[in-house]
């Protein structure tokens, strides 16, 4: 029993992996299957408004559907800064992961 049954489960495996080459796919094409991607916004805290306004206007453009949303901010030491101001601008850098259905074009 156990050589019979080995023998016909290798022709089973055979005849499957032959049958699955018949509906095999060219690499790489995944027709209607969603892309994840990331941007990147920087500018300063003293400007965050702004920055929001930018990041907001890109995805009503784009039309792409958010993941996720990361920052970071990066504080700049006050040496630049007058002698009135306690603190200077930081820098702030904003990361959004997004998925479209076509990636967008490399830059």
């Amino acid at each position: 029993m156990g050589t019979g049954s080995a023998g016909s489960q290798s022709g089973w495996l055979q005849s499957a992996v032959t049958d699955t080459r018949l509906v095999r796919l060219p690499p790489f094409q995944l027709v209607g299957m969603p892309v994840q991607q990331i941007k990147m916004f920087k500018g300063v805290d003293s400007e965050l408004p702004e920055l929001e306004r930018q990041i907001n206007r890109w995805i009503r453009k784009t039309g792409v559907r958010v993941l996720a949303v990361h920052g970071n901010l990066a504080n700049q030491d006050g040496s630049g800064a007058g002698p009135m101001s306690s603190f200077a601008a930081g820098h702030v850098l904003v990361i959004v992961h997004f998925e479209v259905d076509k990636p967008e074009a490399e830059s």
